[in-house]
């Protein structure tokens, strides 16, 4: 089947118009979320990162009243599954754009908020430039870098976080996301640790349920050419 000359010219038309959702993930309300992509290093992550290691969070908002907003966090460990690899996520953090003070708690996946901590491992501190505002992980160490238990690899984990503010801003934008890794193992060599950094938000993302949606006006626009393409159907029956 060939589709008219009128019509072929639309489709790209459309094709080029699709809407694509991306940008700094930045918070107004309650239902608000996005996704960021993080990838992983046993080495430098300055330098490069390693391809069995990845991870992904989704921040969903939850409540936001008071001085407080609450977020849920569903952060996966999609490193890989293959034999002989092995690996566990310890630790989230990120950087917020206003100050998250004492008060600021996580429960579920992760028990323990450490806040305005350097992670200086595996080239992290030079990678974002300076401490992180927010880390959440388990254990009782003091600080981000160690952690204990974790998500496995091929695993996902559920946390409930809530940052405590001063005054509840009108927004909320967060950025310089990282993960830790730890009990890391390849074939070829075993009790490693790393870092990952964000690769990816939203539409940027390898995410299946982000999809693309077509903005009203494409929709139009394809419609219009369907209509005209039939016009012209019609016409040269006659």
């Amino acid at each position: 089947m060939h589709l008219p000359r009128q019509l072929s010219l639309v489709v790209p038309i459309v094709l080029m118009c699709a809407a694509s959702a991306t940008g700094a993930p930045i918070m107004y309300a309650v239902g608000d979320s996005f996704t960021v992509g993080l990838n992983g290093s046993t080495g430098n992550i300055t330098v490069g990162a390693d391809p069995f290691l990845s991870a992904q969070a989704r921040f969903t908002v939850t409540q936001w009243e008071g001085t407080s907003i609450v977020f849920s966090v569903d952060i996966a460990n999609t490193s890989s599954t293959a034999p002989d690899y092995h690996s566990r996520i310890t630790a989230l953090g990120f950087n917020v754009d206003g100050d998250a003070i004492p008060g600021t708690s996580v429960s579920g996946a992760f028990s323990k908020v450490v806040l305005d901590d350097t992670v200086h491992a595996h080239g992290l501190a030079s990678a974002l430039g300076g401490p992180t505002d927010v880390c959440l992980k388990n254990g009782s160490s003091s600080g981000c870098e160690s952690g204990q238990g974790g998500i496995a690899e091929g695993q996902s984990g559920l946390a409930t976080l809530t940052l405590k503010f001063v005054a509840l801003p009108a927004s909320v934008a967060l950025t310089d996301f990282f993960v830790r890794y730890q009990g890391v193992s390849t074939p070829a060599a075993q009790g490693l640790a790393g870092v990952g950094i964000a690769t990816c938000v939203d539409a940027d993302c390898d995410d299946e349920s982000g999809q693309t949606v077509p903005e009203p006006t494409v929709l139009a626009l394809f419609g219009a050419g369907l209509l005209g393409a039939s016009y012209l159907r019609r016409r040269r029956q006659r």
